[in-house]
Order: C-alpha cells, then structure tokens, then sequence
C-alpha cells in the first residue's frame, strides 16, 4: 500500500484526520498515466506511481527511433475513456528500442512499470506530445529505471530541464523506494543526484511537449532507460 505522511508528534486523533484527509485528497485527484511497454504490460490492476499510486495505465506500445507512434484510445486512472486526448511519441536514438530488463515473470504494480522501458542512448532525444489534456492544472513524473551511477538522463518540458542519475534502485511492487530528484543543471560529470523520477510542478494548458535525452554521467556509453510519464491533476 502506498505510505502517506504520518505527520509524528501530533496526538493521535489529529493525525489519523490530517493523513485520512491526505488520502482523500490525493484519491479526489485524477491522473492519466503512460508506460513505455512492448513485451511487458500493466495490467490495469497493477498500480505504480510516485505520489499517486494508481491503476490504468495506458501501455503506449513499441516507441522507436525516428518513428512516430500516435495512440488515441487513452484511459484515466479509473478506467474512463479521455475523449479528445492524443500521445504521440517520437523515438530518439536507441539501439534496442523498447525493451526489458529480463525480469518479465513474477512482477506486478511498480516492479512491473520499471521492468519495461524505451532505452535512450547518446543522440537525437526522444520527443513525446501530449494533446487534450484535460485537467486545468497538473504535474508531470517521469519514471526512469536505474542503470548504475554511472548513468544519468535528462528531461524537458517548456525552458524547464531536470537531471537524474542512477544509484537509487527501482521501486518495490509496494510503492516504496521512489526517490525524486530535482537537479536543474549537473555540476560536473559525477554531479547528478540518484533518484528514478523527476517532477515537473504546475503545468497548464491543454498540450505537453516533453523530450528526454541521455547524458554522460561517466560511463562510456550513455544510456537512459525511461519507464514511462504520469500526468497528474493539481486540486
């Protein structure tokens, strides 16, 4: 289950109706979220997320490189059709494409999410269009599984970038182990701090235009490998 704020050193009454009042508001609030799958699927009862853990996740197929892919068939995360809304994706450079990391049996909820990924690498970054969106607020996570420390990717939206570097872990199929990171520029090559998701706050406007890239973090070899995005409505 995931873990709300427990808020310690308040009597015990008040905590538990400022957590129950979390929970409510967090569950009031919509998302529509998007997993970079081709042999491994959520199935809609999977639920991953950082914040808002939930199900629906719409399987966006087999990105690759130089090839758009449009998908207008979108749930949220009830299972509602989003009338209106499109994903178009457009791969960056990628070796492999779509992938796995092997572990295709025995997973589910957040384990599952990051066990699928579009595996960037150094080049072309890959872009992704949103249209339709229809909350009047929202934020944006982006998911990236770890690939060591010595990898690190960098995301896009509007003249805002954020860096994340590997060394944290995956999440746990119980929604622990997220770790955001916020870096707005690297310091240097080994700067970036470990973490599997980035967040992009306060985000309006029916259209997302988002591109993510790899960047040297100190491997020879850069490599970026992102699960997928949540799209996630502000109250």
């Amino acid at each position: 289950m995931k873990q709300f704020t427990a808020y310690p050193g308040l009597p015990g009454l008040i905590r538990f109706l400022l957590t129950l009042f979390a929970c409510q508001h967090l569950s009031a609030q919509n998302a529509i979220s998007f997993h970079f799958s081709n042999v491994l699927k959520m199935d809609p009862a999977d639920q991953a997320g950082a914040i808002l853990w939930v199900g629906n996740w719409n399987n966006v197929g087999n990105v690759q490189a130089k090839t758009p892919l449009i998908v207008n068939s979108l749930v949220d995360k009830d299972g509602k059709p989003v009338a209106g809304m499109t994903f178009i994706a457009v791969g960056g450079s990628s070796m492999s494409g779509n992938t796995t990391d092997g572990k295709v049996t025995g997973t589910k909820n957040d384990t599952r999410l990051f066990a699928s990924y579009f595996d960037q690498d150094q080049g072309p970054e890959t872009i992704i269009i949103v249209t339709g969106i229809p909350f009047a607020r929202y934020d944006v996570y982006f998911y990236r599984h770890d690939d060591g420390d010595k990898r690190a990717g960098k995301f896009k939206v509007g003249d805002t970038a954020l860096y994340v570097g590997g060394g944290a872990g995956n999440p746990l199929d119980d929604g622990r182990g997220y770790v955001r990171s916020s870096d707005t520029e690297p310091n240097n090559v080994a700067g970036f701090t470990a973490g599997n998701y980035v967040r992009f706050e306060k985000l309006s406007g029916p259209t997302l235009h988002a591109t993510f890239s790899a960047v040297n973090a100190g491997d020879s070899t850069q490599r970026s490998k992102v699960v997928g995005f949540q799209i996630v409505e502000r109250k």
